[in-house]
């Protein structure tokens, strides 16, 4: 995503790709997996949910990677509800390539 697209190996793109949707995949699981309320851990916002929605961010904004399908609801819902908080939205920072910074 920061390399020149003739600098790519796509079996290297296509490894991290998979590992990424791995990850996601997982995360996915320990959403659905909740017992109670709307957060990764207990009834409460902790580290482990700021840092989820901040890396399914960056992911998204960067590689589309949650994508506009139906994979992985939960955890864009989760993501959501974050995105949603007045703390996130004060200090979000769009994504953009390396090459863009001047």
């Amino acid at each position: 995503m920061v390399r020149p697209p003739e600098k790519y190996h796509e079996p290297w793109v296509a490894r991290c790709r998979a590992q990424m949707h791995g990850a996601l995949g997982e995360l996915e699981k320990s959403c659905e997996q909740r017992t109670t309320g709307q957060w990764l851990v207990d009834d409460r916002l902790t580290q482990a949910d700021i840092t989820v929605a901040c890396i399914c961010t960056m992911l998204s904004e960067s590689v589309d990677a949650l994508g506009s399908g139906d994979a992985y609801p939960t955890l864009r819902a989760l993501v959501n509800r974050c995105e949603a908080l007045p703390e996130f939205r004060a200090t979000h920072s769009k994504w953009f390539p390396a090459d863009m910074v001047t």
